[in-house]
């Protein structure tokens, strides 16, 4: 039984723009990359088409959790803007952030 060791050393190196031309140049590759995509969109099609699907994909969100998730985006950029700006945090500032949630330290 033989084993082949590949040796990187030896190893047969390709240009970018061959590679790329062997692949637009290839009908095979491409062939397989559209049966690959039309039997991923068919299963994702048939998840859908079983009963009950429509539940399972529709998300319930309310007012308030698109609400909750802007004003964190809020938060998120008035940190990143006091960190660069001042090297401090909003807390360190003065600035009272409490609501529910999880809370978690800035770090970076």
């Amino acid at each position: 039984m033989t084993v082949l060791i590949p040796n990187p050393a030896k190893e047969l190196t390709v240009s970018k723009a061959e590679n790329l031309k062997s692949l637009v140049e290839n009908p095979l590759h491409r062939r397989d990359f559209a049966k690959k995509m039309a039997a991923g969109a068919l299963g994702i099609a048939g998840v859908a088409a079983l009963p009950g699907a429509v539940n399972l994909v529709a998300q319930s969100l309310t007012d308030v959790d698109i609400l909750n998730f802007a004003l964190n985006l809020e938060y998120l950029e008035g940190e990143f803007y006091s960190v660069a700006t001042t090297g401090q945090r909003l807390a360190d500032a003065g600035v009272g952030i409490t609501g529910k949630g999880r809370a978690g330290a800035t770090t970076g």
